[in-house]
């Protein structure tokens, strides 16, 4: 592997590792289950836009079962959810961002 891919993976890990612990300093709970919060679910997964990867708009907070079940079952009802969810805090903007920035 040459030098310049290794710098590039650990600039990504480093950042990827960053936003959570924004996320973690800035949620205390799940906002699907109000359980504790775990961590920022990219809700544009990171491979589908390199433009919104480490955008916090992106950032959904939820608890630990909750991701798992999100990634285990791929349900559009749970799309959704967040879509209803993220709305209710953030307002329409942020579905409007998220549309505008994909």
């Amino acid at each position: 592997m040459s030098k310049k891919l290794r710098q590039s993976r650990s600039a990504k890990k480093e950042k990827d590792r960053h936003y959570q612990e924004v996320g973690a300093n800035t949620h205390s709970f799940c906002i699907l289950c109000h359980g504790p919060y775990h961590c920022l679910h990219h809700f544009i997964h990171k491979r589908q836009s390199k433009k919104l990867r480490w955008d916090y708009m992106n950032g959904v907070p939820i608890c630990k079962k909750c991701h798992c079940r999100i990634h285990a079952r791929n349900n559009p009802l749970d799309t959704l959810l967040i879509i209803d969810k993220m709305t209710i805090l953030f307002g329409q903007s942020w579905l409007n961002y998220i549309k505008d920035n994909i």
